[in-house]
């Protein structure tokens, strides 16, 4: 028997085989029913049994005797007379007659009636055992016309999901090669461990490429859903009828929730007719009975449905049967603020912001309908959470605060619970001291749970004081602690070891977190941001790749903004400025989030900010630069979280150089203060790149010494290359780089080094390096990076102007820029003089020496 992860449940079957029982083996579609009955058949067989097999056929249920002429060809089918049931049923006779023989039907629901019958009547004659198997289907209830069940067993062997184990054998057994960890995580989540359906989802993505076989383990690299799978979803809904859709729709939009308020939704007798059809589940959390739907897949499956208007009707149905009394009425404006002008919101990312304000909308008005029918704990915890995440107006989110009693609540929820109020106070009043202080009120009561508050405020100094001398004194592990208190803790002291770059320290703890309490977009963003540090770029855009597919699938609005911004980041280190704008098109159309990712809206605005300058789009730069000087927490704990890279940027528009490594190394220096000395080093190194300080440099070198960071190694190597235009020093910055995925300034580095080269008459080096330049830029063609970074001139030169001199920057002849542009040598000779003029400049040699400040060389080549 080679069924994986279902031994048990074969042994279980053969008892009651052995001992003369009939019996039932159910389950789900997808759960392996007819493999595990030839698994069944195929052992009977080799143990002196005589089994014969018949099917049910769904198409073919109407017609009589189908599914015995399938087994038994007699050539009867189709009648019902005395006559033909009689033969049908003799044949049947004389077919068991020998010895052992065992009746076995697969798919018994969708058996004709009079095979059915006939199969029945036999078993009983000659004392046969009957071995089916079929789906559990309620009578009536929401499956439209359709007939209860034949109950032909004595005895029933449900077939129920794999635990992740052997699932995890199964899919390595199924696709050849092992499967990545967190991957087969993705896929058991999404499935519910119902092997069929892990197992085709697997296949499909493996089919479209989302799912990649890399270094001998199939990987993720983006959503795991396929349209393909449609047809597998719909087999799970069965026969369900419009109004069952409808339910299992809306419980799907709202999430999981207290049983109460779904029978406030869809009423019991779909929640009931759910339940018995397999697609809901419910569990216990707290002192409530939460139902959610299940599989996980068939949320993916209605978000995915191109019926917006079938959509929107639910949601209004939703806010219908929820309506609250007291609570403030709800309007878009609740949720989301005006989305920022990058892009016009349009097609698919106008669906999906749709989709993410209705799921919301929902989820708020589920909050507040369960806290008024039961106002606990854990009620007034979701509301008061879902009041802040939608953006409600302060007063509302004080008044839900200051009704609260946590009188009868247990040590987790209090300890949750307070740290979501210090946690309100520290970003949503901007009152840390009085965060601090509800913290330290409330730790004694808390027993073993009281470390929860100490993450909480380690965080919050992190995020808005910088990193505390006492972290790792605080977040100090001791013996017997829940794992949950115990996952938090190393989760909140890897991010202080990221922000100090302590990479290894960093991801020697994420390897140890499990589940945590809130916010499980914490692992893979950290787990990101440590690998920028050790050098693995590609790596980390990876990470936020993969982290970015599953929040677009399940909706997590949160971790679509965190994990965008942890692509962003690693994309501008690349380069990557094309991919970029295409983050931030879709990021800014979700608008200003609520106040605890206000951090990670920083961020994301400064690199918005940088880019639109970069792009040309000054005006638009302008209006995010002052934006970003209005935001109450200017600094943050990592890269970009801080206002910068886009003044910065605003500054080298304008041709203000030295201004602009100014603003890079003053950020430097603050972020330097509040121990963030990854995000200082990034900062600080960019500046001196610029300005050629030696005086920083030094400064630079000494703190860079103190770390242990392979990036931050490479890119100091490159700017002590560039300062003192060391040729061989170079050409190991250039190594070092493209080991780490700084595609852009790799480039960069040989630019520098060809030039260094012809300096020292090394000319036919030089071509070599010149070409080496040119193969880097081609293995890069479908995801090209640019290369000017914080140097864009404030020109008023064509674009026809700009791309000569662009090639005057790279020593072009007029000849050549001529034979290139398939253009006169006196036309080029006219362009290169009316640059020279706007320019104010002298003579061509000042050219190529402006157009290598600014990028142009480089922006020509890539």
């Amino acid at each position: 028997m080679t069924m994986i992860g279902r031994t048990h449940d074969m042994q279980v079957a053969l008892s009651f085989v052995d001992q003369g029982s009939n019996v039932q083996i159910a389950g789900s579609t997808g759960s392996g029913k007819s493999l595990f009955l030839s698994e069944l058949s195929n052992y009977l067989s080799e143990n002196d049994w005589n089994p014969l097999r018949f099917y049910g056929i769904a198409e073919l249920k109407n017609v009589p005797l189908m599914a015995l002429n399938v087994a038994a060809p007699s050539g009867k089918t189709g009648a019902t007379g005395p006559a033909q049931l009689r033969d049908a049923y003799q044949q049947l006779i004389t077919l068991t007659q020998k010895p052992r023989s065992i009746l076995i039907i697969d798919d018994i629901d969708d058996l004709d009636d009079a095979s059915a019958g006939i199969l029945r009547a036999v078993a009983r004659h000659n004392g046969l055992v009957l071995v089916s198997a079929g789906r559990t289907i309620p009578v009536g209830g929401l499956g439209g016309t359709r007939q209860p069940p034949r109950n032909l067993a004595d005895f029933v062997v449900e077939l129920k999901p794999l635990p992740f184990d052997s699932f995890e054998v199964l899919l390595e057994a199924r696709l050849g090669s092992p499967v990545e960890s967190s991957t087969a995580s993705r896929l058991f989540a999404k499935s519910g461990g119902i092997p069929g359906l892990g197992v085709t989802l697997a296949l499909a993505a493996s089919a479209e490429h989302s799912l990649r076989l890399r270094e001998g383990v199939w990987t993720a690299e983006s959503d795991l859903w396929s349209h393909s799978l449609r047809r597998i979803v719909e087999a799970y809904l069965g026969e369900l009828d419009a109004v069952g859709r409808d339910a299992l729709e809306m419980l799907c939009l709202v999430g999981p929730v207290d049983i109460e308020t779904a029978h406030q939704l869809v009423g019991w007798t779909a929640v009931e007719a759910l339940e018995h059809h397999g697609l809901v589940r419910t569990y216990p959390s707290n002192d409530r009975l939460l139902l959610t739907v299940f599989p996980a897949i068939l949320v993916e499956f209605f978000r995915h449905e191109d019926m917006s208007t079938r959509r929107s009707r639910l949601t209004e149905e939703v806010a219908e049967r929820l309506q609250t009394v007291g609570m403030p009425s709800l309007d878009q404006s609740d949720y989301f603020v005006k989305a920022e002008p990058w892009a016009p919101v349009e097609g698919s990312d106008a669906l999906f912001v749709r989709v993410l304000y209705e799921q919301s909308r929902t989820q708020r008005l589920v909050a507040e309908a369960e806290w008024q029918r039961q106002p606990s704990a854990a009620t007034s915890y979701n509301l008061v959470s879902a009041l802040i995440h939608s953006n409600a107006h302060l007063a509302d989110i004080e008044r839900a605060i200051a009704t609260t009693d946590l009188s009868q609540a247990d040590q987790v929820l209090r300890a949750r619970y307070t740290c979501l109020v210090a946690r309100w106070k520290a970003y949503g009043r901007n009152d840390v001291d009085g965060a601090l202080g509800t913290l330290d009120k409330a730790a004694p009561q808390l027993g073993e749970y009281s470390r929860l508050l100490d993450a909480c405020r380690v965080n919050i100094q992190l995020d808005l004081l910088g990193a505390p001398d006492e972290a790792e004194s605080l977040l100090h592990v001791t013996p017997g602690l829940p794992s949950r208190v115990t996952s938090e803790l190393h989760i909140t002291l890897a991010a202080v070891h990221i922000a100090r770059a302590e990479f290894a320290e960093a991801s020697s703890l994420l390897d140890g977190v499990g589940d945590l309490f809130d916010r499980p977009w914490r692992t893979a963003l950290y787990r990101g941001l440590a690998q920028i540090g050790e050098g693995k770029l590609p790596d980390a855009v990876r990470t936020a790749d993969l982290a970015l597919a599953e929040a677009r699938a399940t909706l997590d609005t949160d971790a679509l903004r965190v994990h965008s911004y942890l692509a962003i980041v690693a994309l501008t280190l690349q380069s990557k400025y094309p991919r970029i704008e295409v983050l931030l098109e879709s990021i800014m159309a979700l608008g200003t989030p609520h106040v605890f990712l206000q951090l990670f809206h920083l961020a994301t605005t400064n690199v918005a900010a940088m880019v639109a300058l970069r792009s040309g789009r000054k005006a638009y730069g302008a209006s995010l630069v002052a934006q970003l000087r209005t935001f109450p927490n200017a600094f943050g704990p990592f890269p970009a979280m801080e206002i910068g890279w886009g003044a910065s940027q605003f500054e080298s528009m304008a041709g203000n150089q030295r201004q602009a490594s100014q603003i890079l190394w003053e950020s430097g220096q603050r972020l330097w203060k509040r121990h963030s000395t990854f995000a200082s080093l990034v900062d600080a190194l960019t500046s001196v790149e610029l300005s050629s300080d030696t005086e920083h440099l030094n400064k630079v070198q000494s703190r860079a010494a103190k770390v242990d960071s392979v990036f931050v190694d490479a890119t100091l190597h490159y700017v002590e290359a560039y300062l003192s235009r060391d040729a061989e020093g170079m050409r190991v910055a250039f190594n070092e780089l493209t080991e780490v995925g700084r595609w852009g300034l790799a480039h960069n580095a040989l630019t520098h080094l060809s030039q260094y080269l012809r300096d020292e008459h090394r000319a036919d080096e030089a071509e070599a390096v010149i070409k080496e330049r040119a193969a880097l830029v081609a293995a890069h063609l479908d995801d090209p990076f640019d290369l000017a970074r914080f140097v864009i001139s404030n020109s008023s030169l064509t674009d026809r102007e700009v791309e000569i001199a662009s090639f005057v920057a790279t020593g072009q002849s007029n000849r050549q820029i001529a034979e290139l542009l398939r253009l006169s040598i006196r036309t080029v000779e006219n362009h290169v003089h009316r640059i020279i003029r706007k320019e104010g400049l002298t003579n061509r040699s000042e050219i190529a020496s402006l157009g290598r400040r600014y990028g142009w060389g480089e922006a020509v080549i890539s």
